[in-house]
């Protein structure tokens, strides 16, 4: 009896331990989405022409207004997808140091009007499958890595 008990208190701790383990992993918002744009300002041949950068980051799920004019490109910084809703230029959805325009600048007046982190991810962990494992104290349930996408 004692050594089924031990068992299950050992099970328990270590059931304890790996979910500790899982979850500090899982990101809970906090500028999960850092981007970068480019824009110009003045005139080529005034002599007044400038450009400009501007970095910011953003939470999984938040929406950020920019209207940014006379954009040359965006790009995102981090893991997690970006949608960049544009005018004069289709939206686009950027994953992690993609760009856009890949080389130059755009050839047309864009407007960079807002910028989305979505909540998918190329290296997001999610939460861990948790399965009776068979023990001489019967099923104990541990959590295993779910690797699933």
């Amino acid at each position: 009896m004692q050594m089924k008990s031990a068992i299950q208190k050992h099970g328990f701790i270590l059931l304890f331990v790996l979910l500790l383990v899982s979850f500090s992993s899982v990101s809970y918002g906090g500028n999960e989405c850092k981007i970068t744009y480019g824009w110009n300002t003045g005139n080529s041949l005034q002599g007044t022409f400038k450009n400009h950068s501007k970095t910011i980051s953003l939470n999984t799920g938040e929406t950020k207004t920019i209207n940014q004019n006379r954009l040359n490109y965006v790009k995102n910084l981090n893991s997690h997808e970006v949608k960049f809703f544009l005018e004069n230029a289709s939206d686009v959805t950027l994953g992690k140091n993609q760009q856009n325009p890949g080389i130059g600048t755009y050839v047309l007046t864009v407007k960079l009007v807002k910028a989305k982190c979505l909540t998918t991810s190329s290296s997001s962990p999610s939460f861990p499958d948790v399965s009776k494992t068979p023990s001489p104290a019967g099923p104990i349930p541990i959590p295993y890595p779910n690797i699933g996408k």
